[in-house]
């Protein structure tokens, strides 16, 4: 779809002031054309292991996610280990506020985010899967991830 989404461009003034301005733009405009991702979340990274993928912080807690996506634009996501259920995961999600998405595993070993999501194979599956297409959250709103935060080096 060609939804239009609110985004934030981060520019550096003449002062060395870190600027924000928010305007809406096209969806298809944060989206690479060839493979419908967003741009930063090259497809040649799909087929990598969790463990591998820029955008899984594997030692960042509930607090640090918050933190660390606090000043990045809305559609901002990374995901993480969850703190509460040991082999389970978190998609923390920048939408108005934060959004902390629970990733388990079905009885067949699948993943599946929340309670009702279709299952995938592997996290970044799903990722990737939710990176083309909207998000479904409890309520009557969607969220579109768009900008993956990688971890830092």
């Amino acid at each position: 779809t060609n939804s239009i989404v609110q985004t934030f461009d981060q520019f550096t003034s003449s002062s060395g002031n870190s600027r924000h301005s928010m305007h809406s733009v096209s969806r298809n405009k944060l989206l690479s054309s060839q493979n419908n991702l967003p741009k930063g979340l090259p497809s040649h990274l799909e087929k990598l292991p969790l463990e591998e993928q820029p955008w899984f912080h594997p030692s960042l807690t509930r607090s640090e996610a918050e933190e660390l996506i606090r000043n990045e634009p809305e559609g901002s996501f990374l995901v993480r280990p969850s703190e509460t259920c040991p082999n389970d995961f978190s998609l923390t999600i920048k939408h108005k506020t934060f959004l902390h998405m629970k990733i388990t595993r079905n009885n067949a070993g699948q993943f599946i985010l929340g309670e009702y999501s279709q299952p995938y194979s592997s996290v970044s599956q799903m990722i990737y899967h939710y990176a083309r297409t909207l998000v479904p959250v409890l309520g009557a709103y969607s969220v579109t991830l768009t900008h993956p935060v990688f971890k830092r080096v």
